[in-house]
This record gives C-alpha cells, structure tokens and sequence, in this order.
C-alpha cells in the first residue's frame, strides 16, 4: 500500500522515450491500449528483482503492438544511466529518464505522487488507473495474473529488426550533416560516409569496413563531415546491432554535395548624427547565408585583435539574414570607432571583415552656432529655400554627415541671392549641414 500511486485518474503527459520514441499517453489509451508503467530508478534495490519479469511479461503480452502498452520512468536516471541500465538488460520497451524532451520522469513520477520505488501501475483505455501497484512481483506470473481479468491476452512479438533512421540536416558544398536514430530494438550502430561507391568495391566486406573505420554510437546522435569535394556524389552507411551484438541490414542513403559559393560579403554604410548616435546599413551579398555586425572602439579593436572581434561578433546572439539598419547611441564623443561586419556563406565560411572607421565629431564643420540665414522649409522633401541677410556674398556649402561635400553654391552667381532654391527630392533622406561662411545650420530631408 505504501508504494501506490495517490492518483485513481491518469495525468496525461508527452515525453520522448530513450530511443527517440514519441510518447503521449492519452494518445495511447485512446488507441484503446492499456498503459503499464513501472516508476523506477535503476539503483533501487528492487529494479533488478523486477526487470526480468517486465521484460518477460513484455514479450508474453505482444511487445506493446496488442492490448497493452510497456513502458519505464525513472526518477533519477540520467541519459547515460538509463542508457547503460537497458543496455545491460536488453529492455526493449520505452525508457522516459530525467533528460527525456517535454515531460521527465522526475516531473511525472512527482506528478503520480510516486512514495516509493518500483511501483507498477495499470491504466486502462477509460483513462482510469485500474491497478494503483501490482505486487508482489516475484515472477513473471504474478503480473501476467494481474493483467489478464482486464483481457488483456497473449500475443506474438512481430520480429522488429534493429534500424537507424538517417536525416540530412544540412548539405553545403564542402559539408554533410546528418542525424541518425536507432529504433528501440537496436542496442548500437556504426557510421561512415564514402565517396561515391568507393566503400563497396573495396576487397574487405562493406560490414567490416563500417565496423573498423566507422563511428559508434548507442543514441540518438548528430554528425558533421566537413572538407568534403563540391558536386560530388556520396553514401552514408549505417550498420545496425541488436542486444546480442549482431549486426543487421546496413542502411545507406545516397546525396550530393552542392556547387561551391562564392565569399561572404557584407556592405556597410554610416553616418554620424550627432557626436554620439550612429546611422548604419549593412548589406549582404548572394552569397551571404548570415552575418553579423557592431560597433566597437579603435582602441577595443586595437586591444583585443581581429580574431576575437570576430568572436565576439559571431557569439552576439543575433544573426542577421537580410539588409539591416540600425541607429546606435550613447557613443563617446570626439572618439574613434570601427563599424564592422562579418559574413558567412552557404558553405559555412567566414568572409573578411568589412571595417568602417569613424570618429564621433563633425571636424571639418566647426562648430554648429548661431546663424545668420533660415533655411524653409525644415525638414525638407522636394525644395528647400536659403534665404540670407542683406545678399551676403559667399558660398553656400551643403554636407553629409560624414562631412562629404554634396552640394556648393555660389551666392554671388544666382540672380535672387538673398533666397536660393536647392532641389533635394533626390537626396537620400538623412541629416545634412549647410554652410554659409562660418555659420552652420543642420538641414534634415525626409
């Protein structure tokens, strides 16, 4: 009694089992399968006493393809625990441990109220716990016993051969990346990836090869092969072994590399605002799969160097796909800056870095004072108006501000000096500084 659940009604959960298997309960039940799960952990004392048992009754009752549906919770197994508990033991039902994605089996085992452990319990299809823990567990018969009054009957286990699933995440022109899954039955496997068909017309036998020369796995797992040939056809072998470590049908899966890309660029522009805000465009090329970009100090550039810059770019937490604009502020005036901006290519290649720099001060403006012109209108669209005191005779100089020279006019050569007209409808919208002798006044066109 101390050992059953507290619950009468079954808590529905989704949880992925150690093989990859989905798992969601009430789907189960409403396929109209019984559900039997033992809580465990496997250094309890009475996991071994129990495990011979499950694993016999499993097979009795079908392998989870009949009336009822075997599976095991840990409280306190991680991965590599309960990888190395079934292993040992050849279970073949599904494994939930305290990694498992969605609901771990420390969630659902505190979820049941779970006092002691094992505990086996009973859900039926109604979604009733009809047997809050089976015990004792002495033999395979004491649970056989408890599960045929619900008539649940034996069955044959279909013969399920040991597999692994293969998926290419990823196939660039110099790398493949593909992630393999063993189905419950296969206890290891082993991977290699050939050139073509050059594995297979090799003297020593294909299985041999993927054994001696391959890699091992036991799990769920993803592999990169890089420095790979572009346009060139090549095979994935996977070789499958069952809990006796017999080696089953190899599985292949045949790809191609793609055409090389060209090098990562990225175009970036920027203007200065004011001493301490920033106006930047970055642009990517084609071949641009991703990139990032900043604004970092001369002297932080200096101090840290190009690779770590490009770290900390790379490590920035936003990747960039499309052309991007951004206004940086809180800049230190009158101070050096780089803008830079690193690219990577469908291939995964980093590009060169593009370097901006720049300096938080309008140097070659002087300082912006009182003026003896108005400008209209301000902000500005098509036309914009200069108008001057008394037809003062000078030169009207317009800038950017990069402090680049955009337009100039000589007040002494227009017919009205004392009101200009200057057409900006092509100007890219922006903030602009316009001079007459040493006054400055800031123009902005929209």
């Amino acid at each position: 009694m101390k050992a059953q659940t507290s619950l009468t009604e079954a808590v529905d959960f989704t949880s992925v089992g150690l093989n990859g298997e989905e798992i969601h309960l009430f789907d189960i039940l409403d396929n109209g399968q019984y559900a039997l799960i033992e809580f465990f952990y496997s250094t309890s004392s009475g996991a071994l006493t129990y495990v011979n048992k499950m694993i016999e009754s499993y097979q009795y009752f079908g392998c989870n393809e009949n009336d009822v549906y075997y599976m095991q919770i840990s409280r306190y197994d991680d991965e590599a625990a309960a990888r190395a508990w079934c292993n040992e033991y050849g279970i073949m039902f599904p494994t939930i441990h305290t990694e498992s994605e969605g609901d771990t089996g420390d969630q659902i085992c505190e979820t049941y109220g779970i006092p002691s452990y094992p505990t086996v319990i009973l859900i039926a299809p109604d979604r009733q716990i009809v047997l809050q823990d089976i015990w004792p567990v002495t033999s395979t018969e004491n649970i056989i016993d408890a599960l045929t009054p619900f008539g649940i009957e034996e069955h044959e286990c279909s013969e399920v051969l040991p597999e692994v699933k293969i998926e290419i995440n990823k196939a660039t022109s110099i790398s493949i990346e593909a992630e393999f899954t063993p189905n419950f039955v296969c206890s290891s496997y082993y991977f290699i990836l050939g050139e073509g068909s050059s594995l297979e017309e090799q003297d020593t036998p294909l299985e041999q090869i993927i054994k001696e020369q391959g890699e091992k796995e036991t799990s769920k797992t993803t592999y990169k092969w890089t420095d790979l040939t572009p346009e060139t056809l090549y095979n994935i072998y996977v070789l499958p072994m069952n809990f006796e470590d017999s080696a089953s049908e190899i599985n292949k899966v045949t790809l191609s590399t793609t055409a090389a890309w060209g090098p990562a660029e990225v175009e970036l522009e920027v203007e200065l605002i004011c001493e301490t805000e920033l106006y930047t465009k970055a642009t990517p090329n084609d071949n641009t799969y991703e990139y990032h970009y900043g604004v970092f100090k001369k002297s932080e550039y200096e101090s840290l160097g190009e690779e770590t810059i490009t770290v900390i770019l790379l490590e920035d937490g936003y990747p960039l796909f499309e052309v991007d604009e951004w206004n940086w502020t809180e800049l230190i005036p009158k101070t050096d800056y780089y803008a830079i901006a690193v690219g990577i290519n469908h291939d995964e290649v980093l590009g060169e870095l593009t370097i901006i720099p720049f300096r938080t001060e309008f140097e070659s403006l002087g300082e912006i004072n009182d003026y003896d012109f108005t400008i209209n209108p301000n902000p500005a669209q098509d036309v914009v108006r200069v108008s001057t005191v008394n037809g003062q005779q000078s030169t009207i100089r317009i800038y950017n501000t990069l402090g680049m020279l955009i337009e100039e006019i000589d007040v002494d050569s227009v017919t009205n000096s004392n009101e200009i007209e200057i057409n900006v409808s092509d100007w890219d919208k922006g903030i602009y500084f316009v001079r007459l002798n040493d006054k400055v006044e800031k123009l902005i066109v929209k």
